[in-house]
């Protein structure tokens, strides 16, 4: 059996988020206020184990704007790598407050640790909102694989390009999971009611 070193998962996700906002794709503000209220949502009282504080209105709206700003700083340092400390409950709001597309990388790339793909839960009908995920994903996984393409062969001399490739293609096969999977379920259903 070989060993593979890999980053941790609070490494992983803190790395993810300090690439967004290098580039330009994370307010800090913005995902503060979206982590805060994630947590506060997600997390039990009995659970939470951050220093985050949830802001509460008070009458000239000091109070509010101060708990932002503390969860803004404190936000800002485990972005930027400044403490070491990162709680695990704070993991699950810490992804899903990112962007998308980092989201997305996130999601994959803790997925792939266990040898799985992040298949969206089907919601059940919206066929159109899942053909424009499919189309708009196959044209990713197109625009990604095009560099690769062009001598012929996938090797090492691709590595530059093999990342993007490797998470637009592991979207492109969630969504298209996902989508059988509702098939299937419709499948069933229909073979149920035929039986009866």
């Amino acid at each position: 059996m070989s060993i593979v070193f890999h980053a941790s998962r609070k490494d992983l996700v803190r790395s993810i988020a300090r690439d967004a906002f290098n580039a330009g794709d994370l307010n800090l503000m913005n995902y503060a206020d979206r982590i805060q209220e994630l947590y506060f949502t997600l997390i039990p009282p009995a659970s939470q184990d951050t220093n985050l504080r949830q802001p509460c209105d008070d009458a000239t709206g000091e109070r509010f704007e101060a708990d932002r700003r503390h969860n803004r700083q404190i936000v800002e340092r485990w972005v930027k790598g400044r403490v070491a400390e990162f709680p695990d409950d704070l993991e699950e709001p810490w992804v899903m407050a990112l962007p998308d597309q980092w989201r997305d990388k996130a999601l994959t790339e803790l997925s792939a640790r266990y040898g799985l793909l992040p298949a969206p839960i089907p919601s059940g009908g919206h066929t159109a909102a899942w053909t424009g995920d499919i189309m708009q994903s196959m044209a990713d996984v197109l625009r990604d694989f095009a560099p690769i393409a062009e001598d012929g062969v996938i090797n090492h001399l691709d590595a530059d390009d093999l990342p993007a490739f490797i998470l637009s293609s592991a979207k492109a096969m969630g969504i298209l999971s996902s989508m059988q999977r509702q098939a299937s379920e419709a499948l069933q259903e229909a073979e149920r009611r035929k039986a009866r």
